[in-house]
């Protein structure tokens, strides 16, 4: 009973082993094979294990198994030796691959009876064939228990299976064959031949053993690459080593490569890269699950790049320090200052030049400079000890309120510093920039008090404060008790006279104002009194704050007016209006509904009394009012009944339709008045003439026939005051033309018509009701020519009104095809020019083109027929196949069309490897020299336009200008049609040494010498610049103009910056600080001088070229009144203003027009008299004494009464005393002036009169 059981589980396990065996492997997904079982059922199965049949053991088992087995796996049945004894063709397939085989193979194991020979051998080939396994990867497993029987060779059978299917393998078990080693040998050879395995099995132990080696699957494996790059992708060129690792087994162990090709089992591993150049490495986790190839890539941080920094070791604090760098110089790059530990204080980009300008803090101590990698992390540092800077402030212990006064300062100036004047607590109420200049103006606040002055550094922080008392400020007004509402008074008035200040006129308790006026504007200024009567005040304004520092009460009295017109007047009429009233400015009379604000209609005062003033056009009760400008307050009216106006039409009761009749009517004639023909029981018209336009006018009546409406149309509101009706006939045409055409043919068309303004022949696609096709004027003639469609068909011709585009007559004709052919070359080169040959119709404008194939929009190139033929066609410059085509303007319809094949050129390009930065290199070519080919210079990898190029017209070999900035770049061949690349090299650009010498100091304003050292390429230049300016220079000189140079410096004291610039691209090549010191001016001249007068002006000063000494306005930021140079001598001589007042003489340096110095000075009236007799005989001449300056051009003249042009008649002072005047032929009143020729200014006048 033991052995029976132990000899049962072996064969079960045995069976259960096979049939694992060809169960999917679930946790590598693998796809298996179609398997086909192959049971061995020759007669020696009835032999026993331990007591039990082995062909029973083998029917429990395969039950058993084959009880759960899953339904979506193929399975098959092959068995030998049970059907015949001694027949060794007893080979059957019972039961076929497929799914859900499972319990037809257990009944037919079940049905096995042993009984025949073992013909092993062939049962795996018809399993084989069975499986397909020539076409399909296929698994047999043989259970045999004996030597093979039939077949004498069953390995070289095994042999011809491997070698002739796609993947087949044999699984083979010997069981219970331990004494037989030549059935033993056999089934290893088959198993060995086919890839497959062989065990054997004599007890339930082995067995066991056996079938554990039987159902172990192979082992999954995949190729995995381990790939090490950088951020950027990029692949790490430098060695890398590798360790992998799944925690016990290291498959890997500094193995070196980049990337590292291995082939590893499924399972989950650690991989780690160590790049050796850097000393750092990263680290990733990965799993193998299937036999699909496996990626593994390690990403690693981009190295940071070297930089360094080099800059003074000390500086003071706020000023500015030149840093020089070495780096990366990548998008924002910046160099930065910053305390110890701390964000920065100030950074320029090093994209801005090498070196770079840091402001300092303002502030003694230690700082860092750094260099900052792409505005994220710092790749360099160096140290820099500021010392504490110079800061100071000089001004007035006190000022009055709201008054300007100058600040001196002491700073460090740098860009957005200012001086601020404001409450200690913190606000400003006025400042000024110290780039204005030293001293600098500032505003005092408006309201006494204590405040404080300020130095702002950068408008950043407050590095000096001093405080500054402001006292207060008083004004006073003089004026009328009482003014008339709207008029315009004179308001005298004593006080600061501030920029901005103001006179207002208010309601005593509001803020704000109802009208005012500048105090720049004069003493006493001209204020503007409200339109309602009542008590108001006059304030003096400060401009700053508002602040009112005088006020005084003004009683504004009622205001009325008077208007005279007609009781009654026709809608529409223009009726005079006599009017009395203050004729202020843009005062107005209007006529409006009395019940309602605004007018209907209005005419301004200024047009006179009376006026004309039209009414309206509907009849009824108006008033007409008059209107004060300011608040169109009304101050007087009156009545006025409008009545209705009448109008007559005189016009045939009939007419054709589009023709034009002459309309008669009887009407008001009112400016624009219209006659128009309407659509009855319609607003509008269809056309119209003006009333203007004569009685009786020509109009145009409706396309369409039917019943119209005349009517006589007032311009005021489109009012109609008059209809007659009249009715529209018809009109016909005929139409003679042929009956076919070719397409795009121009034919004569015949036709009779009413031939209205614009009527056309067109040709139109049958019963189509939009556009035409083409077409022509009626206008020129008949016969006129038309031109066909492009496509063959049936169209329709038609006699179209041009009012309406209605049709009056139609023809249809037939357009037939028409063709044309091509003659070209086969091939060409690309960008080459092509002889076209051509046979077609030659419409206007037709052309030839080469497109894409199949492309159905516009041409590559193309050329009209016109042009000849054969005609010359240009290719395109890309490689490949292309279509000519033969295309009618018109539709851009395709006649014909042939393909050509377009070849590469040959094209070479030869310059120097490298070259300074800026020069021109010499460059050979071998190329097309297509029209406008150019050879030029491109940053590597560039898609857009080229740095420099020169034409290939210009010769081989031809010179090229390389860019002002160092590194590689290509040098290309460029085809000129689509800037194809033809060919290409590299070069590569290196430093040009360049130096400045020039002094460390010198006066604002002078002329420096400056020596150089540098290429000197055509326009290169040296200019003086702002510190860190990224703009234009301020003044500059050529290197072509000599070596050293003379360079103007700025007028302006501070540190500036002197360049090398090379004119392409305005590259700095070198930099030189120099500092400007303050220049100094003093003036002298009389306090005191008559109008007109030239006085003598002393002056000290640096008397660069074209300085001057100026008169001005006070306070004028504009040009002078006049001026003398300082070049013609000292003192210099200076022609006063001819209008009386106080100015400023100053001191003028040309450049920028800076002012040095100035003093004031005191314009006084001149007393001229004029002595004549009072009349005088039209056409004679008169003697006129006079007393006056007689300065230069001076003369008296004869002028129109109140004329502000020129004069009648003159004669110069200089004639002598008395001179004579001629006076003109007309008599009446006339003026003698004496006037001043400079700005013609009128120094005394006494009336004339002329009989």
């Amino acid at each position: 009973m033991v052995n029976n059981f132990v000899g049962g589980i072996a064969m079960r396990a045995l069976l259960v082993a096979l049939l694992v065996c060809l169960l999917p492997l679930g946790a590598v997904a693998q796809t298996r094979p179609n398997t086909i079982l192959v049971m061995d059922g020759s007669g020696s199965m009835w032999g026993q294990i331990e007591g039990v049949n082995k062909i029973v053991i083998a029917r429990e088992v395969v039950s058993e198994i084959l009880s759960d087995f899953p339904e979506d796996q193929n399975l098959g049945l092959t068995v030998y030796g049970h059907r015949t004894r001694g027949d060794c063709s007893d080979i059957e397939t019972v039961v076929a691959p497929d799914i859900g085989t499972a319990s037809t193979i257990v009944d037919v194991v079940n049905g096995i009876n042993p009984r025949g020979k073992t013909p092993m051998t062939d049962a795996i080939i018809a399993a084989a064939e069975a499986l397909r396994y020539t076409e399909e990867k296929a698994t047999v497993v043989l259970v045999s228990d004996g030597i093979e029987t039939c077949n004498p060779d069953p390995c070289a059978a095994a042999r011809l299976l491997e070698q002739s299917g796609i993947d087949f393998t044999a699984h083979v078990i010997g069981f219970d064959v331990g004494n037989e080693p030549d059935a033993i040998e056999q089934m290893q050879c088959i198993a060995d031949e086919t890839g497959g395995t062989f065990t054997t099995a004599s007890n339930a132990s082995e067995l066991t053993d056996a079938l554990s080696v039987v159902v172990e699957p192979e082992p999954v494996s995949a190729p995995v690459t381990f790939t090490a790059e950088l951020t950027d992708g990029t692949l790490i060129t430098d060695p890398v080593l590798w360790d992998v690792t799944d925690g016990t087994t290291a498959f890997a162990d500094d193995e070196g490569g980049n990337p590292l090709e291995m082939v590893m089992e499924e399972g989950s591993y650690t991989a780690t890269a160590y790049w050796t150049v850097t000393e750092t490495e990263m680290q990733t986790t990965f799993e193998i699950v299937d036999s699909a190839p496996v990626d593994v890539t390690l990403v690693f941080e981009m190295p940071l790049p070297a930089a360094s920094l080099m800059a003074p070791e000390t500086a003071v604090g706020g000023s500015t320090v030149m840093v020089e760098w070495d780096g990366p110089n990548e998008g924002l790059d910046n160099i930065q200052v910053a305390p110890l530990d701390g964000s920065y204080y100030d950074y320029s980009y090093t994209e801005r030049g090498n070196p770079v300008g840091l402001v300092m803090p303002p502030r003694a101590g230690t700082f860092e400079l750094r260099y900052v990698l792409r505005d994220r992390e710092t790749i360099a540092t160096r140290l820099i000890t500021l010392t504490e800077p110079e800061i100071g402030l000089e001004a007035p212990a006190s000022v009055v309120a709201g008054s300007s006064f100058d600040v001196g300062w002491t700073g460090p100036d740098q860009g957005g510093d200012n001086v601020q004047i404001g409450p200690a607590e913190g606000g400003y109420s006025d400042y000024s920039y110290t780039r204005n200049g030293n001293p600098v103006s500032i505003v005092a606040p408006s309201a006494p008090g204590t405040y404080e002055l300020r130095y702002r550094f950068r408008d950043r922080e407050t590095i000096y404060t001093q405080p500054i008392e402001v006292t207060e400020v008083g004004a006073l007004l003089t004026a009328p008790e009482s003014a008339v509402a709207g008029s315009t008074i004179q308001v005298g008035w004593d006080g600061p006279d501030y920029a901005n200040d103001y006179i207002g006129v208010s309601e005593p308790a509001e803020d704000g104002y109802v009208n005012y006026t500048y105090t720049r504007d004069g003493n006493p200024v001209d204020l503007v009194m409200p339109t309602e009567a009542g008590t108001y005040e006059l304030r003096y304004y400060l401009n700053e704050d508002r602040t009112i520092l005088a006020r005084k009460a003004i009683e504004v009295t009622p205001i009325e007016a008077t208007l005279e017109a007609p009781e009654t007047a026709a809608a529409g009429e223009t009726v005079q209006v006599t009017w009395t009233g203050p004729d202020y400015a843009n005062d107005y009379i209007g006529v409006s509904v009395p019940t309602e604000d605004g007018y209907e209609n209005y005419t301004y005062t200024r047009d006179g009394s009376p006026l004309g003033l039209v009414m309206p056009t509907e009849a009824g009760t108006y008033e007409i009012r008059y209107y004060l400008s300011q608040g169109s307050r009304v101050i007087g009216s009156t009545t006025i009944e409008v009545t209705e106006v009448a109008a007559a039409l005189t016009a045939p009761d009939t007419a054709v339709a589009g023709s034009t009749i002459q309309v008669g009517w009887d009407g008001p004639d009112y400016a624009n008045d219209y006659i128009g023909v309407s659509t009855p029981g319609e607003d509008g018209y269809i056309n119209y003439s003006y009333t203007r336009d004569g009685n009786p006018v020509d109009l145009v009546l409706p396309a369409e026939p039917g019943s119209y409406e005349l009517r006589y149309f007032m311009s005021q509101d489109q009012r109609v005051i008059a209809t007659r009706p009249i009715e529209v006939s018809d009109t016909g045409a005929m139409l003679t033309l042929p009956e076919t055409a070719k397409a795009g043919e121009t034919i004569d068309v015949v036709w009779e018509g009413p031939d209205y303004p614009n009527d056309y022949i067109g040709i139109y696609e049958v019963g189509e009701t939009g556009a035409s096709i083409n077409y022509t004027r009626t206008s020129q003639g008949s016969p006129l020519a038309l031109q066909m469609p492009a496509e063959a068909g049936t169209y329709e011709v038609r006699y179209v009104i041009q009012q309406t585009r209605r049709t009056l007559a139609s023809a249809t004709i037939e357009v037939t095809d028409t063709e044309a052919s091509l003659v070209l070359p086969e091939t060409a080169p690309v960008g080459s020019t092509i002889q076209v040959g051509w046979d077609g119709p030659d419409y206007p404008n037709d052309f030839i083109a080469v497109y894409e194939v199949g492309a159905t929009g516009a041409s590559i190139n193309y050329t009209r027929t016109s042009a000849g033929n054969p005609l010359e066609l240009l290719m395109p410059t890309e490689t490949g196949t292309y279509e000519v085509r033969y295309v009618m303007d018109q539709d851009r319809r395709v006649l014909a069309s042939t393909t050509i094949e377009l070849t590469k050129i040959g094209v070479t390009v030869t310059a120097p490897e490298t070259a300074p930065l800026g020069s021109t290199v010499t460059v050979e070519w071998d190329g097309p020299d297509y029209p406008n080919d150019y050879i030029g210079v491109y940053e590597v990898g560039a898609t857009g336009g080229s740095l420099n190029y020169t034409r290939t017209s210009q010769g081989n070999p031809l010179e090229l200008l390389m860019p002002a900035t160092e590194g590689t770049y290509e040098i290309r061949y460029m085809l000129d049609q689509d800037r194809q690349v033809a060919a290409s090299t590299q070069i590569t650009l290196t430093p040009v040494a360049v130096a400045l010498t020039a002094p460390d100091t010198a006066a604002a304003g002078a002329t420096i010498q400056i020596g150089w050292d540098g290429p000197d390429y055509p326009n290169d230049y040296i200019g003086v610049y702002d510190v860190g300016a990224t703009g234009g220079s301020i003044n500059y000189t050529r290197t072509s103009a000599g070596n050293p140079l003379n360079l103007l410096l700025p007028p302006t004291p501070g540190e500036f910056e002197i360049r090398y610039m090379i004119d392409q691209d305005r590259t700095v090549m070198a930099t030189h600080l120099i500092t400007t010191t303050p220049l100094k001016a003093e003036l002298s001249a009389e306090t005191s001088v008559p109008q007109g007068a030239t006085i003598p002006v002393t002056w000290e000063g640096p008397d660069y070229p074209n300085d001057f000494i100026g008169v001005y306005e006070v306070g004028a930021t504009g040009g002078s009144i006049n001026y003398a140079r300082t070049s013609a001598g000292n003192p210099a001589q200076l022609l006063m203003p001819a209008q009386p007042g106080t100015y400023e003489i100053r001191y003028m340096v040309e450049q920028d027009r800076t002012q040095l110095k100035s003093l004031t000075v005191e314009v006084t009236p001149l007393d001229v008299q004029i002595v004549a007799p009072p009349s005088g005989a039209a056409g004679s001449e008169l003697p006129v004494g006079w007393d006056g300056p007689d300065y230069p051009s001076d003369y008296i003249g004869l002028y129109e009464v109140g004329a502000t042009g020129g004069s009648l008649s003159y004669t110069r002072t200089s004639q002598g005393n008395p001179v004579m005047i001629r006076l003109p032929d007309e008599p009446g009143d006339y003026e003698l002036r004496y006037m001043l020729d400079q700005d013609r200014t009128m120094l005394a006048t006494i009336p004339v009169t002329v009989e």
